[in-house]
């Protein structure tokens, strides 16, 4: 297998750092945090960030400190989409067409939990970007199995083994006809630069789904040779 440069475990862009207070709130070798990081750096400024209950809001806001230079909204873990739904038609209503909405979520808010306000988002082609970053187990509650989650995984909840197929997220939400739909991984950032640039230029609903993992550089470099085989 060919070398992989290293991962930016540390954020390093203006708008996505960790302030002091918070570097112990990721897990070491989160893939999310790249992802965060990466997304930052394209979309720029003009962009605000929706995110429900997940490891990145522990990793994004405190009491006293928050890790995104951009506007954030820490929302419930069932309907992200739907908040981004309402900030997308105001910021549409005030002229300011040029505001990125993004959701950032992992997979348990996005195909569980959440997956209702998803999908109606996705059918209703409301004018965000969702980024889903797929751990494949709900980590930030000790790592239960989530529908991400591969056959045989073994998790707290699934002591034998998960006995269903992963969700094939990005299918699902193609078939609603989102107009932008792409896979990524934290272990191939020029690829998901490049998506998220794609993804930037398109109107209407756009999906994103980032294979990453607390194994993060290997785990998900592997994952991306295997499904290319």
């Amino acid at each position: 297998m060919a070398a992989t440069p290293p991962l930016p475990t540390i954020p390093r862009s203006k708008r996505f750092s960790l302030p002091p207070v918070m570097k112990g709130t990721a897990c070491e070798g989160c893939g999310a945090l790249p992802a965060a990081d990466l997304l930052a750096e394209i979309l720029g400024p003009k962009m605000v960030v929706v995110c429900p209950a997940s490891c990145a809001a522990t990793f994004s806001l405190s009491y006293t400190s928050a890790s995104w230079k951009v506007p954030f909204v820490h929302w419930i873990f069932e309907s992200a989409p739907a908040a981004a739904t309402g900030l997308r038609h105001a910021y549409d209503a005030r002229g300011m067409r040029d505001v990125h909405v993004v959701c950032f979520a992992g997979d348990s808010g996005t195909l569980d939990i959440g997956f209702q306000a998803l999908s109606g988002a996705a059918s209703r082609n409301e004018n965000i970007l969702y980024i889903c970053y797929d751990n494949e187990v709900a980590m930030n509650t000790q790592g239960q199995a989530t529908s991400s989650s591969p056959a045989m995984a073994r998790t707290p909840t699934t002591p034998r083994g998960v006995s269903t197929l992963k969700k094939d997220a990005p299918r699902i939400i193609a078939a609603h006809g989102a107009p932008y739909v792409a896979t990524a991984a934290v272990s191939h950032l020029e690829d998901y630069r490049m998506k998220l640039r794609r993804s930037a230029k398109v109107r209407g609903f756009r999906y994103l789904h980032v294979r990453k993992s607390l194994q993060a550089l290997e785990a998900a470099s592997q994952a991306v040779e295997v499904s290319e085989r």
